[in-house]
């Protein structure tokens, strides 16, 4: 899933590299085009990744003032985003996280949404990725039937 931020960093890096393939070219030749792309590129993708910082901090002081109780309510709102923000800052102030695996196997299985067991993927593949890599050919967007199969092996073994 690509997200607007990594949309940003993506466009930012190409046109750090079009630049300075440009003014590389207009002032040394081929070889300055050639390293102007690369330093250009470089300090796109460097600048373009700006947006993804701000927002990880943005989102670490609104989960800092939220109680342990607050977290686990927002992480079993139906319409939490982002499970794997809840379950590493639970994770963070030494909760067992393990006791919200079926949750995030559930949202996993949503017959509703796939945006739903894109969420419930993500969270499974940060706060615990030992059985996200048992988990092989899992995807957000296959059918209900097919993700209930694959994460009914993840239930077995659990």
């Amino acid at each position: 899933m690509i997200t607007l931020v990594d949309l940003i960093q993506m466009l930012a890096a190409i046109f750090g590299l079009m630049l300075g393939l440009v003014f590389g070219h207009d002032s040394f030749g081929v070889v300055g085009a050639i390293v102007g792309a690369i330093v250009g590129f470089l300090i796109g993708a460097y600048l373009g990744h700006w947006p993804r910082r701000l927002e990880i901090q943005r989102e670490r002081k609104k989960f800092a003032v939220m109680t342990v109780e607050q977290l686990i309510q927002g992480l079993y709102d139906p319409k939490c985003w982002t499970p794997n923000f809840f379950l590493m800052e639970l994770k963070s102030r030494g909760e067992d996280i393990q006791k919200h695996y079926n949750l995030v196997l559930s949202m996993m299985e949503s017959d509703t949404s796939p945006l739903k067991r894109q969420f419930g993927y993500a969270a499974l593949l940060s706060a615990f990725p030992d059985q996200a890599q048992k988990l092989k050919g899992y995807s957000p967007a296959s059918s209900p039937d097919d993700c209930k199969a694959k994460v009914s092996m993840l239930r077995l073994e659990g």
